[in-house]
């Protein structure tokens, strides 16, 4: 089988809904950071999104572009964070 063949892009789009308020004074300022597992059993920041100031319900407009490999377990993770 062709190495390329059997891969594709995935491109993701990012939202979150009703997240915790982590800010006093006002509201939190998300990100989300993209991390996938290495065959070494590692997890490896891929990408971020761009934070959003004061947003609890955000609309991220960074989209993660990953391969898709078929018949093959990926295994990728999302942290949301508070910027401050």
């Amino acid at each position: 089988m062709d190495y390329q063949s059997d891969r594709e892009k995935v491109e993701l789009f990012i939202s979150c809904r009703s997240l915790k308020n982590m800010d006093v004074f006002s509201k939190s300022d998300p990100q989300v950071i993209l991390q996938v597992k290495t065959p070494s059993n590692q997890w490896r920041e891929y990408a971020r999104t761009e934070m959003i100031k004061d947003n609890l319900n955000p609309n991220f407009t960074k989209t993660f572009q990953l391969d898709y490999i078929f018949e093959t377990q990926q295994h990728i993770r999302f942290d949301c964070i508070d910027i401050d």
